[in-house]
């Protein structure tokens, strides 16, 4: 069928889902749906409150880019890479993102954890199944998460590998950039490590941290290099938002930035930091030179670097997430309402009031919902 364009169209879409059996979701971070758009209810959008999850806060974000596929025959498609559920990620932006077929135990194992927490998370009782069959063998790649208790991205990553090159494409940038650089070289045990970066830059002209002496000694030492993005940028494209780690013989391609959150980087040396992001990709098999993925060098100085100024004017501007989550739901047979709702933050307050279609004003006493 066509894309819809009116509420008759998605009606149409709707039903053809729904003929077909083909059980279709989104998931997003809470605080970035928007309902005011036509018939958002065509396909179920859940919202991820990041305070519900154990080991994170509401400083973190829901940052995963994946989408899994199966058909009637338990063929399974996995996809991970940078671009959001959106026009830009998929039609302005550069962006980096692959499929792969689910063909062990241990890649199935993890992407049903990965789906059966944020499931628990939003209160749906609806779980991947368990698979049996699939073959325990050498996998050449893995899917990596932040739900997953016994390693980070980073420990993944740099296991077992002998290379002192780290090449990162990453649109965003820590505030103090050496002092994140410094901190990962402490927690991955590599006081020689030499990271190359291929950063986006702020109106095509400046990278988007600050210039400080301690970046400006990283960068005499040879341990911090910056490059330009080695493709031929399209005319309409704003943002190179690709998301690529290579060390070694490993390619990581998922929603990690090379930042604190987003790498999921310690706290303090083995200490697991709450406002990290909930991070996903993959880690691949590629014995390419990480050379092959870099431009021409950047010539270091102050003048590449954005300002305060231009840094807090291009800063994402999070909504602020509410002290508490609750579910709407309406039986059209019974014509009846059903509310359920989670306090997850300080004491419950009365003093919000609920509006839905029919009823201008429904207000709650204490606790009713909670």
């Amino acid at each position: 069928m066509d894309p819809p364009k009116n509420r008759l169209d998605y009606e149409h879409f709707q039903l053809a889902l729904n003929d077909k059996k083909i059980d279709f979701r989104v998931f997003c971070d809470l605080r970035f749906m928007e309902a005011d758009q036509n018939k958002r209810t065509s396909i179920p959008v859940h919202g991820v409150s990041t305070t519900r999850l154990d080991d994170f806060s509401k400083e973190s974000k829901f940052h995963p880019k994946v989408i899994y596929l199966e058909d009637i025959h338990g063929k399974r498609i996995l996809g991970c890479g940078s671009a959001n559920l959106t026009l830009s990620g998929w039609g302005r932006n550069q962006e980096v993102f692959t499929f792969r077929e689910i063909e062990t135990k241990e890649q199935y194992n993890s992407v049903n954890h990965f789906f059966n927490i944020i499931t628990e998370n939003i209160g749906i009782d609806e779980r991947l199944p368990q698979r049996r069959g699939l073959p325990t063998s050498d996998q050449t790649w893995s899917f990596v998460h932040s739900f997953d208790d016994d390693s980070t991205f980073l420990d993944k990553l740099f296991a077992d590998s002998r290379s002192h090159d780290l090449m990162v494409w990453t649109p965003y940038l820590p505030t103090d950039l050496a002092k994140f650089v410094i901190k990962l070289k402490k927690e991955v045990e590599l006081d020689d490590l030499h990271v190359h970066l291929v950063p986006d830059r702020v109106q095509g002209q400046y990278i988007s941290t600050s210039w400080n002496d301690e970046l400006s000694s990283l960068v005499d030492k040879k341990a911090l290099h910056f490059y330009d993005n080695p493709t031929t940028r399209h005319e309409n494209v704003e943002l190179c938002h690709a998301k690529v780690w290579k060390l070694g013989s490993k390619l990581a391609i998922g929603s990690w930035n090379f930042t604190t959150p987003g790498s999921n980087l310690y706290s303090n040396l083995d200490e697991w930091d709450v406002n990290s992001n909930i991070e996903a990709g993959f880690i691949l098999q590629e014995p390419g030179s990480w050379q092959q993925a870099v431009g021409k060098p950047i010539s270091m100085t102050a003048d590449n670097f954005a300002s305060p100024e231009l840094l807090e004017e291009e800063s994402l501007q999070v909504p602020e997430l509410l002290s508490f989550d609750i579910q709407v739901l309406f039986d059209w047979q019974k014509q009846q309402y059903t509310f359920a709702g989670n306090w997850n933050e300080g004491s419950v307050d009365d003093g919000y009031t609920i509006k839905i279609p029919d009823i201008s004003k429904l207000k709650f006493p204490n606790n009713y919902l909670w």
